[in-house]
């Protein structure tokens, strides 16, 4: 009865302990149900990505298969020794560590084939291990021997142990001990730049009885040349010739270029002499390099002012001239004005068949400046040529036309002018300035009106409207103005009606060549085209007539101001100084009158203006400076204060013999100013003191 107990207890408690573990299996499946439902996406992409791989490259997983295995470094590298064996140069690429490759001793082929198969997979290391065998060998060759210093470079040993390995070998084997041999070895070696390396090689020939030649000063020089060390250039190139060693086409070449370098005009004649057949024809060279020596041997000629000689070398080594070439020395000739190195040159090029540009015939138009007929000619080939330089070449034909008061060849530019091309229109602005200042003024108005007149319905006719200068505008309406071509005027001015700056240019332009016609003919136009006057413009008008000398017609005009109520203080200023220039005091009083009546003040302008034409006239006189003074005082009444000009002008009136109050007038009246006292007004004030004598005056005002 017991163990029946026992095993209903038993069953008692094992019922609730199967009951929790299920509780527990079914949250955890509930947990993982969950996961899987939050991450199907990425489920679902990574088995289409998983079938994709499949069904395009087969099994994602590698099959091995029984009996194969992948190859190991051993293998490789047995391989290698193989197939140096068998005289084969390795290409396997195996990493720069510790090399297996052995020492073959015995068989110095072998081991050379080795050598060069860890040279060009860059097992410096085996290399070296090699070399211990073959450092014996009487056999070994230069490029061999060269790969071994390199290797040695790559291990960073020093200058003096390479140096001394390779001197040992070469003294212990005197059968290949030869100069052909050091300057295989020295090529290499020179190519790597290593300047210590290499010379140290070349001081070992003495020891060895051995001499360098061509070859050996050829390696040097390139390697200078590539450092350029152009001075080390020169010294060898030096020392070559001492021993008297005519250097290789390959070394003559590099010499020509440093001499052009440092400037050795003549050595480098005599390279060129030496590597002539590379520069026959520089125009269909496939090299650019002898074309730009060339050039560069030219410009030396240029800058030495001995172009003569290196064009007599040209022609020695018939050599073909380049269109560059033509114009650097066309250009030295012009500066040097060589007559007879132009027209051989000239004369050169031509049987040459030499192209010629723009830049050519101005060279040769200014070449012969003197000479029309040849110029007209000059122009006439290049019309039939084709070349586009007639910007280049029009100053200097104008220049020339100008000289010689002859305006031919002026005449044949204007044939050659293409109403089309825009960048011809700075030549055509010049042309119609040249015949404006010539006295053709009907010459300059047909220009214009055959190339410009019509401008401005397009887009190019707007651009080349723009590019006509204000000094061009000038001339144009000064020649239309003398032939009485008002519409051409006209048209200018009403192309720009709010450049009152221009207009007022204009203007004084015609009063300062005393051309008052013309400048109140420009005034006219401007009033008939509607543009707006402003009182700058009418105030300019009066001054030209007032500049030249035209009293009646500056009455006319500045009645019209009046009328039209442009009148201003500047107007009144101008007329009255017109008057005072002829000493109609009288009139410049009534003016003044007038101008009160107008409602303008009279100024410090129109007062220094009295002032100064009384100090002119009668300066000696005690009537001229008891006039001085009562403006003086009518200034002061008008509330108008004198200034530095005012006390300046007084100050240059004092003399000698002036009265002791005018002089204490004076100086009274510098005192009176509101403006401070510059340097210009302190030196009029020491000069009058000396003058009158009164330093104890100076001494005050100080």
């Amino acid at each position: 009865a017991t163990p029946r107990g026992f095993l209903r207890i038993d069953r008692l408690f094992c019922k609730p302990k199967m009951s929790g573990m299920l509780d527990i299996f079914a949250s955890f499946s509930s947990e993982i149900f969950d996961v899987v439902c939050a991450a199907k996406t990425e489920l679902l992409l990574f088995c289409l990505a998983f079938a994709a791989h499949h069904c395009l490259f087969g099994s994602a997983f590698p099959r091995v298969t029984k009996g194969c295995r992948e190859p190991n470094r051993r293998d490789e590298r047995k391989q290698v020794d193989r197939n140096a064996a068998a005289g084969k140069i390795a290409t396997v690429d195996i990493d720069d560590g510790e090399s297996d490759v052995p020492p073959l001793d015995g068989d110095d082929a072998q081991a050379m084939r080795g050598l060069a198969a860890a040279h060009q997979r860059s097992d410096h290391r085996g290399v070296l291990r090699l070399w211990t065998s073959l450092k014996k060998s009487d056999q070994v060759p230069a490029k061999i021997l060269a790969q071994v210093v390199e290797a040695m470079q790559r291990f960073k040993k020093d200058s003096a142990s390479i140096i001394g390995e390779v001197k040992g070998y070469l003294k212990r084997n005197p059968a290949l001990c030869n100069i052909e041999y050091v300057n295989r070895l020295l090529e290499p070696l020179a190519k790597s730049l290593d300047v210590e390396v290499v010379f140290g090689v070349v001081s070992t020939l003495a020891c060895l009885d051995l001499s360098p030649n061509a070859g050996t000063y050829e390696v040097l020089i390139q390697m200078h040349f590539t450092t350029r060390s152009f001075n080390e250039v020169v010294g060898l190139d030096e020392d070559m010739r001492s021993r008297d060693i005519t250097p290789s086409r390959r070394a003559s070449f590099a010499l020509l270029k440093t001499r052009l370098q440092v400037g050795h005009l003549d050595k480098a004649l005599q390279h060129f002499r030496e590597v002539g057949d590379a520069f026959r024809d520089l125009r269909t060279t496939a090299s650019s390099a002898p074309r730009h020596i060339a050039a560069q041997l030219v410009e030396l000629g240029c800058r030495e002012h001995r172009i003569a000689t290196v064009l007599e070398v040209l022609e020695e080594q018939r050599v073909q001239l380049t269109t560059e070439m033509v114009n650097a020395m066309l250009g030295e000739g012009v500066r040097t004005r060589d007559q007879r190195l132009l027209h051989h040159l000239e004369q050169l090029s031509a049987s040459q068949g030499v192209p010629k540009t723009g830049h050519t015939f101005g060279l040769l138009l200014r070449s012969h400046g003197n000479d029309l007929t040849r110029m007209e000619e000059l122009l006439k080939e290049m019309e039939a040529s084709g070349v586009d330089g007639i910007s280049e070449v029009t100053p200097i034909v104008l220049s020339a036309c100008t000289g010689l008061g002859d305006s031919t060849s002026a005449d044949q530019l204007c044939k050659m002018l293409c109403p089309e091309q825009v960048a011809q229109v700075p030549a055509l602005m010049s042309l119609i300035r040249f015949y404006a200042e010539a006295g053709q003024p009907e010459k300059a108005c047909e220009l214009y009106e055959a190339h410009m007149a019509g401008c401005g319905r397009t887009f190019a006719d707007t651009k080349r409207r723009t590019l006509i200068d204000t000094r061009s505008e000038k001339a144009i309406v000064a020649a239309a103005l003398q032939c009485g071509r008002r519409d051409i005027a006209g048209s200018l001015l009403e192309a720009m009606p709010s450049d009152t700056a221009k207009h007022i240019a204009m203007i004084r332009h015609c009063a300062a060549r005393g051309s008052l016609n013309e400048a109140m003919q420009a005034f006219q136009a401007l009033e008939a085209s509607g543009a707006d006057l402003t009182h700058s413009l009418w105030n300019t008008a009066l001054d030209a007539c007032v500049e030249c000398r035209d009293l009646k017609r500056a009455e006319e005009l500045m009645r019209r101001m009046e009328s039209a109520g442009v009148a201003d203080a500047v107007s009144f200023n101008t007329l009255i100084k017109a008057h005072l220039r002829r000493e109609h005091y009288g009139r410049a009083r009534d003016i003044m009158d007038d101008m009160r009546k107008a409602g303008c003040t009279p100024n410090h302008v129109t007062y220094n203006e009295f002032i100064n034409a009384l100090v002119r006239s009668e300066r000696d006189s005690r009537r001229g400076q008891d006039a001085v003074w009562e403006v003086v005082e009518e200034m002061k009444a008008s509330g108008v204060r004198p200034n530095r000009i005012t006390c300046s002008i007084i100050l240059k009136s004092l003399r000698a013999k002036s009265p002791f109050g005018d002089v204490m007038r004076t100086m009274e009246l510098t005192d009176t100013m509101d403006e401070p006292m510059d340097e210009v007004l302190l030196s009029s004030v020491v000069e009058a003191c000396v003058r009158v004598g009164k330093s104890n005056l100076l001494v005050q005002k100080l």
